[in-house]
């Protein structure tokens, strides 16, 4: 085994830095996703449902409960989980074309063209961003081919990744349809969240220090499974309950994901990381929807949301099998890495 020695120079005010961007990143998903879309979204729909003459008796509003979505009769209760769905997949499409331009570079423009030019200028910006952000993505997707271990790793993450972000996307609607707790509840539950968060994610890091990285985040979604199925058992109008299974997630919520990108970036060849973590974010947001179209196909099933959210178990078990069977050493050597002493 060779020794690692870091040739990674950096402050601790750039290292600040990068952390705070989790900070910010995390604002949207936890306030505008988490908390007011999923609830706002399902009582517009349930609304619309009703005004078209429907009862909406079922306090999930799964059961005579439909509302058009493009012309397709869909349960109000399901209508979150499918736009979800479309949402992520337009995403796809879009961010590698409108990813090749960034705010800086539209500031210059002023600069660079008088009034007269500037309309051709920008436009033959914009088609040049057509055309490298798609040719760069096939570019990376060749390259990664060459290292199909570090894709096998990354697949594993993709399914996994998916059962976490469903689970973290729906809690409000949960909440609220199925266990039929107030909204004051709901938002004071999901703030608690974030801070146990905090702590479940130092102590993963701390965990990974002692046992491995991977190790760490099999453990974890061992304890997906367990909290996703203790979620199913809670009872309606039971707030105890509820803030018992939240914690449980907020233990685990970041600490998985933030594991699994220190994991992947050691399985990432010298000198390719852009690439690299640009093929993982293209890849969690073009594989993500399934989560959430699980969710909603068989909670309109079924009218209920218990049975959804036992669903989401598979994505644990399924994704942590297989990055179990990743040999994370080879994979590492492959990509030319130094092996840590724990893996």
């Amino acid at each position: 085994m060779s020794t690692v020695v870091s040739t990674v120079v950096s402050t601790a005010r750039e290292r600040a830095g990068w952390v705070f961007y989790d900070w910010a990143n995390q604002v949207f998903s936890t306030s505008v996703v988490t908390v007011f879309l999923s609830l706002y979204l399902t009582s517009v729909a349930e609304a619309d449902a009703q005004a078209s003459g429907q009862p909406c008796s079922d306090p999930n509003a799964l059961v005579q409960c439909d509302v058009s979505l493009f012309g397709i009769p869909v349960a109000a209760g399901s209508v979150f989980g499918y736009l979800i769905s479309l949402a992520t997949v337009l995403q796809v499409l879009v961010l590698p074309v409108v990813g090749a331009s960034i705010v800086v570079c539209y500031a210059f423009l002023p600069e660079l063209a008088d009034a007269d030019e500037r309309d051709v200028l920008s436009a033959r910006g914009w088609a040049f961003g057509y055309l490298g952000g798609g040719l760069a993505l096939i570019v990376h997707l060749r390259e990664a081919r060459r290292f199909p271990l570090t894709l096998a790793f990354l697949g594993a993450y993709l399914i996994f990744a998916d059962g976490i972000n469903t689970v973290a996307q729906i809690a409000g609607l949960y909440g609220e349809r199925e266990l039929l707790l107030p909204r004051e509840v709901l938002i004071a539950t999901i703030l608690l969240v974030q801070f146990v968060a905090y702590g479940g994610a130092v102590a993963h890091g701390l965990l990974a220090a002692r046992f491995g990285a991977r190790r760490t985040i099999l453990g974890s979604l061992v304890a997906w499974t367990v909290i996703t199925t203790l979620a199913y058992f809670v009872t309606a109008g039971s707030t105890v309950e509820f803030i018992a299974v939240a914690i449980g997630i907020g233990l685990v919520l970041g600490g998985t994901l933030a594991l699994t990108r220190s994991l992947y970036s050691q399985l990432i060849p010298p000198g390719k990381e852009a690439e690299y973590f640009a093929l993982y974010e293209i890849g969690e947001e073009g594989t993500s929807w399934i989560g959430p179209l699980v969710f909603s196909a068989v909670a309109g099933a079924t009218g209920s949301f218990r049975p959804a959210i036992i669903s989401l178990i598979a994505f644990f078990v399924v994704g942590g099998v297989a990055m179990a069977f990743v040999p994370l050493r080879r994979a590492i050597r492959a990509a030319g890495n130094d092996e840590p002493a724990l893996v």
